[in-house]
């Protein structure tokens, strides 16, 4: 895909900046199943992977336009592996939540 991944310096050495980063994947995994070995059916919400910035001891993801930005989304009683490939064919960086068949979901 040629995309790379630079750490560049920004105002906080613990928390660098992504440049050059591949739009549309999965930037990181929140698996909140109490079944981790369930794959067949469970619940799945994405949101794009800046709205972590604001967590304790994180990574700093860059903003998105809102054209591309996925605010919230969710499938239910989805695969494990549709879960991944929903998640990484999103117009932007994504942190995708893995729950239980029947939690997280709205």
């Amino acid at each position: 895909m040629g995309c790379e991944r630079r750490e560049v310096g920004s105002g906080s050495a613990d928390k660098p900046k992504l440049q050059g980063y591949c739009p549309g994947m999965i930037w990181n995994i929140i698996d909140n199943r109490t079944r981790p070995y369930r794959w067949a059916h469970i619940n799945a919400i994405i949101e794009a992977a800046w709205h972590d910035n604001s967590c304790a001891d994180t990574d700093i993801a860059p903003d998105v336009d809102l054209e591309n930005e996925v605010t919230y989304e969710q499938r239910e009683c989805i695969s494990l592996h549709d879960a991944i490939n929903w998640a990484n064919n999103q117009a932007c960086p994504v942190t995708l939540y893995l729950y239980d068949l029947g939690k997280g979901a709205t």
